[in-house]
């Protein structure tokens, strides 16, 4: 006996997820609009740091030395 309609829809959520944050993660026109809208952007920024090093090279200069330092430290 198979998966129920609910067991089925369940499986496939977390597929569907991710495969909708991608879109918007690579989606020009959903950065310009979060990019319009200062609140936004910047509770997206702080989401995004924990993903990213930072904006610039100069950002991300800096996080790969702090890493490297505790690393070695």
């Amino acid at each position: 006996m198979g998966l129920s309609p609910a067991g089925r829809t369940r499986r496939y959520v977390p597929a569907l997820r991710r495969r909708l944050l991608f879109r918007l993660a690579t989606s020009d026109t959903y950065e310009r609009l979060v990019r319009a809208l200062p609140p936004i952007a910047t509770a997206a920024r702080r989401r995004a740091l924990r993903y990213v090093a930072g904006e610039t090279l100069d950002d991300v200069g800096r996080a790969f030395r702090s890493a490297f330092t505790r690393l070695t430290s």
